[in-house]
């Protein structure tokens, strides 16, 4: 699955003490809070949350470079915080509290039963769920503030978790799959497309095109010129190659 494999590629990445190595898993490790999700999330957003808890960022990227910015929003909006990721689920009516499955957001709460930290369902198998989160570490139970990226379990009746936001992974294929097949017919209607006269051509095209109609090497059909985007590229060859003669 592209969501889960997102997610497990990042597991060994460590937090930064500095914006420096910020894409390396290992290098200038340290305890402050700085992580290339943090990057990102400021580039997608235009919000800083470098050197802040970075868990819910975490989230927010992995889905986005699994599936797209465009899909992500639809499924999950951008969260860089624990409780607004809760809210949005239980408002899509997407929030459940029991049988997880692979591809469900899992959070977790503090003593006041406020969600304080967030993962990804990458398994489950009995009554445990297997999840990949940031901003923990392999120590058992939960670890809000862990400084990496890592591989945890838990028992599916664990007094921590608070519940979990059901990403509809059937919703997210039948996207991709109408997304691939938009694409795929713009590329067509592109390839397909008629330039008839030369102010309609890319501009990278219409000067090499002018010189062969001004050379009476291209007559058209009547007074348009009737070329495809491929016979364009290759009359834009030839123009060249007679120029350097």
């Amino acid at each position: 699955m592209k969501i889960t494999d997102e997610f497990l590629s990042w597991v060994g990445y460590l937090e930064k003490r500095s914006d420096k190595d910020l894409l390396s898993f290992t290098a200038n490790a340290g305890d402050k809070n700085y992580t290339i999700f943090a990057k990102w999330y400021k580039e997608d957003y235009g919000i800083n949350f470098q050197g802040q808890p970075w868990c819910a960022m975490f989230v927010t990227e992995c889905v986005k470079r699994a599936v797209g910015r465009e899909i992500q929003e639809k499924i999950m909006p951008h969260f860089a915080y624990c409780p607004d990721g809760v809210t949005y689920f239980k408002k899509a009516g997407k929030w459940i509290t029991q049988n997880p499955k692979e591809g469900d957001i899992i959070f977790f709460k503090d003593a006041s039963g406020i969600a304080c930290h967030v993962g990804y369902v990458y398994g489950v198998s009995g009554e445990h769920v297997y999840t990949v989160e940031g901003n923990t570490s392999s120590t058992a139970g939960v670890i809000p503030n862990g400084g990496a990226v890592a591989k945890k379990s838990y028992s599916k009746n664990y007094s921590r978790i608070l519940g979990y936001g059901r990403l509809d992974l059937k919703e997210i294929e039948e996207m991709e799959t109408v997304k691939e097949l938009d694409e795929r017919l713009k590329a067509l209607e592109k390839e397909n497309k008629k330039y008839n006269y030369v102010p309609e051509m890319p501009a990278w095209a219409r000067e090499d095109i002018l010189k062969l109609y001004n050379m009476g090497a291209l007559r058209g059909d009547g007074e348009k010129l009737n070329l495809t985007e491929s016979a364009v590229r290759i009359l834009c060859v030839l123009a060249r190659a007679l120029e350097k003669k």
